[in-house]
């Protein structure tokens, strides 16, 4: 079993802000929101996390526990198809 890195920060160009990437395709719905809830609160205020999920549950369980902590939920979407599709959202640190 491939274990998936926690947090990955990319940024393509200067101009861009960094975003911190965080793939949950590998792990179960709890946990998933566990983790993106543990990386938003360690991370500064403003701060862009993106997130990526296969869980089916994810486009109704994230942004409800992200906006309950404060943050907001920038972008929501399912990217790919069958069997491989997982959906992406791009949160913005808010203040808890």
């Amino acid at each position: 079993m491939r274990r998936a890195p926690l947090t990955e920060s990319t940024s393509s160009r200067d101009d861009q802000e960094e975003v911190t990437l965080l793939d949950n395709r590998s792990v179960r719905c709890a946990v998933g929101i566990i983790r993106v809830a543990r990386l938003l609160q360690d991370l500064p205020e403003g701060s862009l996390v993106e997130v990526w999920s296969r869980d089916r549950f994810a486009p109704f369980e994230i942004p409800i526990r992200v906006e309950n902590d404060g943050h907001q939920v920038i972008l929501q979407q399912r990217v790919g198809k069958w069997p491989r599709r997982y959906y992406r959202f791009l949160i913005r640190r808010g203040t808890p």
